[in-house]
């Protein structure tokens, strides 16, 4: 158990760069200042991480949960139980989109901007997924070039394109907010 407990504090500290970056491009979108010191800052990225941790827990167990309960039971319905299945993986998305925006948002923002911004991140999350998909299958070639590093490559332009589309929702969340033309 200490070695699990001490192994801990290095994976929590080798997160702390994400999570600050993470901070300072929600900083620029929002165009806020810091105004904490260092020691202030390394503390919020420091529970950033934990509560980001946390989130992702949540996520993955609410996955799991869906996957083997859930998914099962509402994919053999019809009606309106059957519909279900294809709008719960889209709502869990647009609620983790939702509590992530709230934990890395530098101001404070109204409900119902963080819901339209988490609902339309998710539902771009939802059509580029596919569409990488797709991609994948009509260029089986791509990251050819890599050998048996195209997996790492094609994993690579995949975090890309989700924190493209984070981004993207994060900058609509700052312009609602700001009443500013799209």
């Amino acid at each position: 158990k200490t070695i699990g407990f001490i192994g801990l504090i290095p994976l929590l500290w080798s997160v702390v760069p994400l999570v600050s970056t993470i901070r300072t491009g929600f900083i620029n979108v929002f165009k806020t200042e810091r105004n904490a010191g260092i020691f202030r800052e390394k503390l919020i990225d420091f529970l950033t991480v934990l509560i980001l941790l946390l989130l992702f827990i949540g996520l993955v167990g609410g996955q799991i949960l869906y996957a083997t309960a859930l998914g099962d039971y509402l994919a053999q319905k019809s009606g309106f139980l059957g519909a279900l299945n294809d709008v719960v993986p889209p709502l869990a998305g647009a609620l983790f989109l939702a509590l992530f925006f709230m934990v890395f948002s530098p101001v404070r923002l109204e409900w119902w901007n963080i819901l339209v911004s988490a609902i339309f991140t998710a539902g771009l999350w939802s059509v580029v997924r596919p569409l990488f998909v797709a991609f994948l299958q009509y260029n089986p070639d791509y990251g050819f070039a890599f050998g048996s590093l195209k997996a790492v490559f094609v994993l690579v332009v995949w975090i890309y394109y989700t924190f493209a589309v984070i981004l993207f929702g994060t900058e609509l969340l700052a312009n609602i907010r700001r009443r500013e033309a799209l």
